[in-house]
């Protein structure tokens, strides 16, 4: 039986006549690191991956926050943002639905966002007197639009 490389060699060439690719260097030159740093390196990349999957986590839970009535009063304002970001960087919080609520009543009740203040439209008012005085079919017609918009 003939050896391994001489049979290699007939069949596909001489190894040493091949290029590396570009992937085969990129690899050799990662093999050819200190030990330290590709602990380095690795370490940022996890921190790099961990900043991405946080902000993407936080951002997919601030859509689901707006939904809930608890977040009724919060102005989208770039400042108000900032604030929440802020403030769960500072308590060290990871940026869930529940999280940004407690940020948000921290924050509104210290006065530091900027507030959707409720606004207070009065509906048309209609007296006991002159609703009696009203033809049966403005009744009708008064009831059916009570129906409809709560106003007569």
């Amino acid at each position: 039986m003939s050896s391994g490389l001489p049979n290699w060699k007939r069949r596909f060439g001489n190894p040493s006549d091949f290029e590396p690719t570009a992937e085969q260097q990129a690899r050799d030159a990662v093999y050819a690191l200190p030990l330290e740093e590709l602990k380095a390196r690795a370490n940022e990349e996890a921190k790099q991956v961990d900043a991405q999957r946080r902000e993407e986590y936080r951002t997919q839970n601030a859509h689901s926050w707006r939904a809930t009535p608890g977040s009724a009063r919060y102005k989208m304002t770039p400042s108000n943002a900032e604030k929440m970001v802020a403030a769960l960087d500072e308590f060290k919080m990871e940026g869930s639905v529940v999280d940004l609520q407690t940020v948000f009543d921290h924050l509104s009740s210290q006065g530091s966002l900027e507030l959707n203040l409720p606004t207070y439209t009065p509906k048309p008012y209609i007296s006991q007197e002159e609703f009696s005085q009203l033809s049966v079919e403005e009744m009708r017609t008064a009831m059916e639009q009570l129906k409809e918009d709560g106003t007569f």
